[in-house]
């Protein structure tokens, strides 16, 4: 997965171009300025002295949603250059607001693409299931981003990418429950033995981290050490884990509101 990984589309600075397209009322000179500056800084690879340019730019969009949008997009851009996914997530959200729709797209696509970086680190540490949460929802903002922009072949690409994550990691998880099912099967003599009483199904596991749909990569809070599961307890826990999915998928959709298709003119 991690060659495939380097096949996605990594974010691109975005200029005024999108900007001046939409009519909106003119910027400043001193935001364009900026925003050139920064944009070159960023080609260069230099990202920390871009995010901080886009930050000046920030101060200097005067608060206009456009080009307070466009400044936070490429911090957002900046900061996943470095590899500051969570903090490319929040600059993401925060420019999410605009209602200008190839940049919204954009925003879909890239905001996708964190999570599935956030959730591959999880998943390296067997954080299995807040690594599923993730996958969920990255898959839920691709989804967005097609809407906006049918046919994106970057798009799809990942898209096909994090359905693979996905099928990957839950195919971890229930061979790390299974394993754990068989050690318990090997211990429950011993346990018989010593009058040890009968844990309930996920005794020992730490719960899903809390609120997945509404912080994306949100750090999952430290786990106790896992207990081994009978072979029941490990079939309820499957069990249950596709149901939290289902639900997560739902609210998720819900509370992101993925855009519905309109007529666009670009």
């Amino acid at each position: 997965m991690s060659e495939r990984l380097a096949m996605l589309r990594v974010p691109t600075a975005l200029a005024l171009i999108g900007l001046l397209a939409c009519g909106c009322a003119p910027c400043s000179g001193r935001f364009r300025r900026s925003i050139r500056e920064a944009n070159a800084r960023y080609a260069a690879g230099a990202y920390a002295e871009a995010w901080r340019a886009y930050a000046r730019a920030l101060a200097e969009a005067d608060g206009r949603e456009l080009p307070e949008a466009l400044a936070r997009y490429n911090q957002g851009n900046a900061l996943y250059r470095l590899g500051r996914f969570r903090e490319a997530l929040d600059a993401y959200r925060a420019a999410a607001r605009t209602e200008d729709l190839p940049l919204q797209a954009r925003i879909h696509h890239n905001t996708g693409n964190a999570l599935l970086n956030v959730a591959l680190d999880q998943a390296k540490k067997e954080l299995f299931r807040e690594a599923l949460f993730n996958l969920d929802e990255a898959l839920l903002f691709y989804e967005g981003a097609l809407t906006l922009a049918p046919g994106d072949a970057d798009t799809q690409a990942n898209f096909a990418l994090a359905l693979d994550a996905r099928d990957d990691v839950r195919a971890r998880l229930e061979r790390q429950i299974q394993e754990r099912a068989a050690e318990a099967a090997r211990t429950e003599p011993a346990r018989a033995e010593g009058g040890g009483a009968q844990q309930p199904p996920g005794a020992g596991l730490s719960p899903p981290a809390e609120g997945g749909g509404d912080t994306p990569g949100a750090e999952p809070a430290a786990s106790e050490p896992v207990r081994a599961l009978s072979a029941r307890q490990a079939v309820a826990l499957l069990d249950a884990l596709s149901a939290q999915e289902a639900e997560l998928r739902d609210e998720v959709r819900r509370q992101r509101a993925v855009p519905i298709a309109v007529e666009k003119d670009w």
